[in-house]
């Protein structure tokens, strides 16, 4: 038998994201100089409040405006449609917010 399905076998599979949360929580019990982080979930998800709507907004505009000639990776309508949901959508916010420090930041 190959070495990685003898391991496939000896190591349960657990759903990642479930194990890392049990394994946080287990280490905020045991150590009692643990920081005080919100326990958000797993399902969890929270926009800064650094990056405003209007912000993306704007770093929207300045995409379309100049970098999406040469680099046509979003369809504008429904970018702009999901501007005011991005707080249910976390792939769609960190996309756009990566989209934003691109626009920020000079070449």
């Amino acid at each position: 038998m190959p070495p990685s399905s003898n391991l496939a076998q000896r190591i349960p599979l657990q759903a990642p994201l479930q194990n890392l949360a049990g394994q946080r929580e287990l280490s905020q019990v045991n150590s009692p100089n643990a920081p005080n982080i919100p326990n958000i979930g797993v399902s969890g998800f929270q926009t800064s409040p650094l990056v405003s709507t209007e912000m993306i907004q704007s770093c929207l505009d300045a995409f379309f405006a100049s970098k999406y000639p040469i680099m046509p990776i979003l369809d504008r309508e429904n970018t702009y449609a999901i501007i005011h949901h991005l707080q249910d959508l976390p792939e769609q916010y960190g996309l756009i917010t990566a989209l934003c420090a691109v626009i920020v930041l000079p070449p």
